[in-house]
C-alpha cells in the first residue's frame, strides 16, 4: 500500500487539476490544498462532488464554509476533521459588539487587520479580528484560522468561536457628470457595490500576550514572576507537542514568538494567530508505521518521523529571529522549525529581552559595538552558562527571585532547541518531559561540544 501526503501550504497557489485526479489506490488519503474557496478539503477517492450548496454537515459537526469566489463550478469541498461547530457571526452582530468599530475599542493591530474588544448579546466578552482589506492573502490566512480552530482544540491553544464573510453593501457613490454633457452638475447613482468582510472572533485574553508582560513593565502591570514563566513555557511545548503528534492533523504554525502566545485570566499561556499555518494529514502515516513497530517504538518512531520531515516552499513567511537557517534561506520547513522558535522564546521568558537587541548585548558585557566585528548571541550565552554566570542575563526585574537551577534547565534546552541542525534539535513531547522534571544534563554533556548554531 502507498501512501502519498500533501502539506497544506496556506501561503500559496496549487493546481487542483493535479490534486484531484483519481486515485488508482481507493484506501489512500490525500491532504488537500486549498485554492480560493473558503474550505479545506479532504478527498478521498475519486473526485468530489460538483455544484452542491456550500454548507454541509459533517459527521459529529456541522461547519459553516466560507463562500468560494471562484467559478460556480467548483467542488464541494469538506473541511479536514472538523472537531467543533463554528458559529458564523453577520457583519451587524459584530459592528453592535464593538460600537461599531470605535478606537476605543481597539486592543491591538497585526497584519491582518485591527483587533477590538467586543460584548457579544449574550454577555460575553470577546476579541474580534478585523481584516484591513479584502486580499488574497488576508483571505488565505482568515481561511487558515478557520480551520486550525474547526480541527485543533486544546487548553494551550487560542478557541476560534466563530467567523465572519458578510456581504455587505457599500454606501452608493455619486458621480459627476463630464463638463463636455449637456446637463451640468448631474449626479448619476452607480450600482451598489457589495464588499466581503472577513472577520474572527475569539474569547478575550484579558492578560494580553507575552511580549507585551515581558517588555511593558508598570505598577498595573508587573513583570511575570519566575513561577508563571515555568508555567508559560510549559504550557506553550504542550500546545506545539498536541500540535505537531496529537492533533488529526499535524500543524506546524510557523511563527511562535512572544506576541502570538496570549495570556488568559489564570495566566495560561494560548498560542494564537494560525494564518501562515501549514497542515499535514498524517492518520495513514501514523498507522503504517505502528503496524510495523512494536506499540512503544512505534509511538516514537511516529513521533520523530512527522517532526523531522521536510517541506519546502517558495514564499517564505513568519518573523525574522525565530526562523530556523534551513527555512529563512531555504524555504525548508518543518515541525523543528517550531522547536526552534520555541527555544528562542525560552530565552526571551528568561531575559525579558529580544534576542537580537543591543540591550541584551549589554547584559552579556558587550558595550563597544564599534570594535565587536563578529558577535555570536548563542554562542555568547552557551558560554555563560558554562561559566555559571547565567544570574548576569535573567530578567533583572524578578530581583533575583527564581530557581537558579530551573533558568539553567531553561537555558540549556533553549540552546538544544536553536541548534543549526532540525536533527539534532528535540521533539517537543520530547521538551515537555524536560520541563516537567526530566533530567537535561546526560543530554547537555553529550552535546555541549557538538552544539553548531546559525550565525
Amino acid at each position: 500500500m502507498v501512501f502519498k501526503f500533501h502539506t497544506i501550504d496556506f501561503t500559496e497557489e496549487v493546481d487542483f487539476n493535479t490534486l484531484f485526479a483519481p486515485s488508482p489506490t481507493p484506501s489512500s488519503t490525500v491532504c488537500l490544498p486549498l485554492g480560493k474557496s473558503f474550505t479545506r478539503a479532504m478527498a478521498v477517492a475519486g473526485r468530489a462532488t460538483e455544484g452542491v450548496s456550500c454548507g454541509f454537515t459533517a459527521p459529529a459537526a456541522e461547519v459553516s464554509c466560507w463562500r468560494p469566489n471562484t467559478s460556480s463550478d467548483d467542488s464541494n469541498l469538506q473541511l479536514l476533521h472538523p472537531q467543533v461547530q463554528l458559529r458564523k457571526f453577520t457583519y451587524r452582530e459584530l459592528k453592535v459588539a464593538t460600537g461599531n468599530f470605535s478606537e476605543e475599542n481597539v486592543l491591538g493591530e497585526g497584519g491582518f487587520g485591527k483587533v477590538y474588544r467586543g460584548i457579544l448579546l449574550d454577555g460575553s466578552v470577546v476579541a474580534i479580528k478585523r481584516c484591513a482589506r479584502v486580499s488574497g492573502k488576508h483571505e488565505v490566512q482568515a481561511r487558515a484560522e478557520v480551520q486550525v480552530g474547526s480541527t485543533a482544540r486544546h487548553r494551550n491553544l487560542i478557541q476560534v468561536l466563530g467567523f465572519c464573510d458578510s456581504m455587505e453593501p457599500q454606501k452608493p457613490v455619486k458621480k459627476r457628470k463630464a463638463r463636455s454633457q449637456p446637463v451640468k452638475y448631474l449626479s448619476v447613482f452607480l450600482t451598489k457595490k457589495k464588499k466581503k468582510k472577513y472577520l474572527l472572533v475569539y474569547p478575550l485574553a484579558v492578560n494580553g500576550n507575552v511580549a507585551s508582560r515581558l517588555r511593558e513593565c508598570s505598577v498595573l502591570q508587573p513583570s511575570l514572576d519566575w513561577p508563571t514563566r515555568m508555567h508559560i513555557a510549559l504550557g506553550v511545548a504542550r500546545g506545539l507537542s498536541y500540535l505537531h503528534e496529537d492533533c488529526s492533523l499535524q500543524i506546524i504554525h510557523r511563527d511562535i514568538k512572544p506576541s502570538n502566545i496570549l495570556l488568559d485570566e489564570n495566566f495560561e499561556p494560548l498560542i494564537g494567530d494560525f494564518g501562515i499555518a501549514t497542515l499535514v494529514n498524517h492518520e495513514d502515516w501514523k498507522q503504517q508505521i505502528q503496524e510495523s513497530k512494536s506499540a512503544r517504538a512505534s509511538h516514537q518512531m511516529a513521533a520523530l518521523d512527522r517532526s523531522e520531515k521536510l517541506y519546502r516552499t517558495n514564499r517564505v513567511v513568519g518573523t525574522y529571529g525565530f526562523m530556523p537557517p534551513e527555512y529563512a534561506m531555504y524555504g525548508n520547513f518543518s515541525a523543528k522549525t517550531d522547536v526552534y522558535a520555541f527555544g528562542v522564546v525560552l530565552l526571551e521568558l528568561i531575559f525579558s529581552l529580544r534576542v537580537f537587541s543591543w540591550q541584551l548585548l549589554t547584559r552579556i558585557g558587550i558595550h563597544d559595538f564599534k570594535e565587536v566585528k563578529e558577535i555570536h548571541v548563542f554562542k555568547e550565552v552557551k558560554d555563560i552558562v558554562e561559566h555559571n554566570e547565567l544570574g548576569r542575563l535573567v530578567d533583572p526585574n524578578l530581583r533575583g527571585d527564581y530557581d537558579e537551577k530551573e533558568a539553567e534547565k531553561l537555558v540549556k534546552l533553549a540552546l538544544l532547541c536553536i541548534q543549526e541542525s532540525p536533527t539534532k534539535r528535540p521533539t517537543m513531547s520530547e521538551a515537555v518531559q524536560i520541563l516537567k522534571g526530566r533530567s537535561l544534563n546526560d543530554r547537555w554533556e553529550s552535546e555541549k561540544e557538538e552544539m553548531v548554531f546559525a550565525f
